[in-house]
């Protein structure tokens, strides 16, 4: 029996352990199902295309639904009920070693590779691993490349660091579920095909929020700041595409002087009200479908860093495992 242990070498690598020496993840999920979740205008057009089998509608059938209301309205119900439906958010306790999440923030700062940015509480990084001729520095792709690694290889683990739950999950995971890649499963409809898991994608953004020096900063001060409520678009690279968000906490809230104050992740109802609020915690990893209406709560004292990636999946032969365009 062999459960996962604290790699030595940082980032990059991870071994496992027996029973006895092990660090494990703990698998939790973060709304119940009677919750109405902010799903957004899914694509209603491209669902009712899917559901005949092709990847758009044509035009004069475009039309047909456009000259009338009810019938774009009905199909608009339609297509949020099912992606509110087949929403997944949960959270995996313990994803990484505080240790590790510590090594990564010392290295964002040795770097100085956190940027300014239109808000004087938010700094960020974007590292973007996939273009040859990048611009960012060597050591945010070094760090891009290192945290890929790591996040694919503890996702691999879930089999055996989690209990029933993680195995549950990581079997959920390694398949995409049909309703999520219907694009895909339209044009392949003539194979047997399944959209994989191939890892964590190395296009990583890093967020270091801190409090306001005035209080009463409470939403984001430019357009596309986290903490304005919006959802999550996907992120198709050369290694496959993205349909499910990883937030990867490398802070924790607590108490005394010093300590971080707010910085959850908040989910939303249609009205914009919360529905539930996820904790940062150090080393948690937050999984949830792009699709789904979120904003960052603003910290009221301290520091929060947080790091995001995405879930990559890619089309191969159900049957043969062999690689599809």
């Amino acid at each position: 029996d062999w459960e996962c242990h604290e790699p030595v070498h940082g980032l990059v690598a991870t071994r496992l352990r027996p029973k006895g020496d092990a660090i494990m993840m703990q698998v939790r999920n973060v709304l119940s199902n009677d919750r109405k979740l902010n799903v957004g205008p899914w694509d209603w057009e491209q669902a009712v295309a899917h559901k005949s089998g092709r990847t758009d509608l044509s035009q004069e059938e475009l039309m047909r639904y456009l000259r009338d209301d009810a019938r774009v309205e009905a199909a608009q119900r339609e297509a949020d009920e099912d992606a509110r439906i087949n929403a997944r958010q949960l959270a995996v306790v313990g994803f990484l070693p505080e240790a590790e999440c510590d090594a990564i923030v010392a290295r964002l700062e040795h770097n100085h590779l956190l940027q300014p940015t239109k808000s004087p509480t938010l700094r960020h990084l974007l590292a973007n691993c996939n273009f040859e001729k990048s611009s960012e520095k060597p050591e945010a792709l070094s760090l891009a490349h290192d945290v890929a690694e790591r996040l694919s290889a503890r996702l691999r683990e879930l089999e055996h660091c989690a209990g029933d739950d993680g195995r549950a999950l990581f079997h959920e995971l390694r398949v995409a579920p049909e309703w999520s890649s219907r694009d895909y499963h339209v044009r392949h409809a003539e194979r047997g095909m399944e959209m994989r898991l191939v890892g964590a994608s190395d296009y990583i953004r890093v967020m270091r929020y801190c409090a306001p020096e005035e209080a009463g900063e409470g939403g984001g001060s430019f357009a596309t700041d986290p903490r304005n409520a919006h959802h999550d678009g996907r992120n198709k690279r050369a290694e496959g595409d993205s349909f499910l968000t990883a937030l990867l906490y490398l802070s924790s809230e607590g108490e005394g002087e010093g300590a971080l104050r707010g910085g959850g992740t908040l989910f939303l109802d249609e009205e914009g009200e919360q529905v539930a609020r996820v904790a940062p915690r150090k080393g948690s990893l937050l999984l949830f479908d792009h699709h789904l209406y979120h904003r960052g709560e603003h910290v009221a004292a301290g520091v929060k860093h947080v790091l995001r990636s995405d879930l990559l999946y890619r089309p191969v032969d159900a049957r043969t495992g062999e690689a599809l365009e």
